[in-house]
């Protein structure tokens, strides 16, 4: 193990080189969101359907 005080400043990562390693699973994750989504909207509007039967019994 190196000793944390002796690390050079110029070996730790910038910020580019961050966001540059994390662009491919933002991506990825977006293209999930995008198959996910229609799901969650039928799952949301049958929720929503239950939840105004559930309504209309108690009114």
């Amino acid at each position: 193990m190196e000793n944390p005080k002796n690390i050079d400043p110029n070996k730790i990562p910038s910020t580019d080189n961050r966001i540059d390693f994390s662009l491919p699973y933002f991506v990825y994750i977006t293209k999930m969101v995008r198959d996910i989504n229609p799901m969650i909207r039928n799952i949301h509007a049958s929720a929503h359907k239950v939840i105004e039967g559930i309504a209309d019994i108690y009114q």
